[in-house]
């Protein structure tokens, strides 16, 4: 069982985010040990609760100044969007620049799983779009219990942007037609097909819906007092053709 597939070194990685894990230079060996100090790398070691919070507000004087939770996580956030070529990695929106446009994705909410709220492999960087559409959502039931973060083998039906080759699962395009761009995404395993139904279709239509130049954009506010009115049996009929309508979009894009 491994964490990483083959061709890929583990401690390499770690030592790659160690090397950079502050964006002041004199300040990154004294970084580094910090999150080692953390068991930033091993899960197994911290304590089962969110500590999220805490660590942003934490502060440690060290002989090259003092360092700040908030500052350890900006350099992080920078590494992890620096991997994924400055795009979610979810939707492969190019990231904007400030912490709340690209917030550090728990893979694993930390809700269910607090102990990995402080885990190097269980964090990526995505748009708050799909940030705030995900939420909790996860396709694999691992126990809270749970003390070592779970290897490859075991995301069976859950895409993990960190572990996964996003082009194995997902196949993404876009179309521009009047000045709209549309994103279309479809899923070539059930990791993708997962993705895709929970939320990646959600923030694709919501995309094209919030393009400048779509007809729509003016009408979202009257889709989301729609929603907010309406029971739940309605909202499902609304999203149920919203689901019909991108999946039609995207075999007749893809083929």
């Amino acid at each position: 069982m491994s964490l990483l597939p083959a061709g890929r070194d583990r401690q390499a990685e770690e030592a790659e985010y160690l090397a950079k894990s502050h964006k002041r230079v004199k300040r990154r060996p004294h970084a580094a040990k910090i999150m080692k100090s953390e068991n930033f790398f091993d899960a197994s070691r911290r304590e089962s609760r969110d500590v999220w919070g805490e660590f942003y507000a934490t502060e440690w004087q060290t002989p090259a100044g003092l360092i700040k939770g908030a500052e350890l996580m900006a350099a992080l956030r920078d590494h992890l969007a620096e991997l994924q070529d400055e795009q979610c990695c979810y939707c492969r929106e190019p990231l904007l620049k400030g912490g709340y446009s690209r917030p550090i994705e728990h893979v694993l909410p930390r809700s269910e799983h607090p102990r990995f709220t402080l885990h190097f492999w269980n964090l990526a960087v995505s748009c708050e779009r799909c940030n705030r559409l995900k939420g909790k959502t996860q396709s694999e039931t691992f126990a809270r219990v749970l003390s070592s973060y779970p290897d490859l083998a075991d995301f069976v039906s859950q895409y993990h942007p960190r572990l996964h080759d996003y082009d194995v699962h997902i196949k993404y395009t876009a179309i521009v037609q009047n000045g709209v761009n549309i994103p279309l995404y479809a899923g070539r395993t059930v990791h993708g097909r997962n993705l895709c139904s929970q939320f990646l279709h959600a923030a694709a239509l919501e995309m094209t819906l919030l393009s400048p130049k779509s007809k729509f954009y003016g009408d979202v506010n009257t889709i989301q007092n729609f929603i907010v009115s309406h029971d739940e049996a309605a909202i499902d009929k609304v999203q149920a053709v919203q689901t019909a309508l991108l999946e039609a979009m995207v075999n007749a894009a893809t083929g």
